[in-house]
């Protein structure tokens, strides 16, 4: 997702005074996925249990209408966040008899790898570049770094924002 689509996607949810909680409620996400010109809207949330435990809910709904068609969730520990993610993408794509080719299906399960540390220090990179707090959000994405070198999107974020960071003295 690029900033600007970021930017746009922020301003949905700022014109209709979106708060900030653990689920969206589905009237509103059906009216930002109208904004957005979308036909379906997926949402969803993860819930660390325990040290041990963690759950991902996803509920994928109709633009049009609100309508829910599937909800699916997994359980499993937070150091198997990107297992589990593609455990749910896997089960959604079943439940909506999307055929899923054993290449594709390679190709998912090892799609990011990523630690749940890296995943949160990501996000919270953008969020602090959506509230212009573009030094914490330069820390954020070393913090994504420091737990998953590999992480390219951190990367290309960190060359994005060094000038910024750089002129605001940090």
């Amino acid at each position: 997702m690029t900033c600007s689509e970021r930017e746009r996607i922020q301003y949905i949810l700022d014109e209709i005074k979106m708060e900030q909680t653990e689920y969206f409620q589905p009237e509103t996400a059906v009216r930002v996925g109208k904004m957005l010109g979308a036909h379906a809207f997926l949402m969803g949330s993860f819930t660390k249990l325990n040290k041990k435990q963690m759950r991902i809910d996803a509920r994928l709904v109709k633009t049009e209408t609100g309508e829910l068609i599937k909800a699916e969730k997994v359980e499993g520990n937070p150091k198997d966040f990107a297992e589990l993610q593609a455990e749910l993408a896997l089960k959604i794509a079943a439940g909506l008899d999307i055929v899923v080719k054993e290449s594709e299906e390679k190709a998912i399960r090892a799609e990011g790898r990523l630690p749940i540390e890296a995943v949160l220090a990501y996000t919270r990179g953008l969020n602090f570049e959506d509230e212009q707090n573009l030094a914490s959000a330069y820390k954020a994405y070393q913090e994504t770094l420091a737990a998953y070198p590999k992480h390219e999107a951190a990367r290309g974020r960190l060359v994005a924002l060094e000038p910024y960071v750089e002129m605001e003295g940090g």
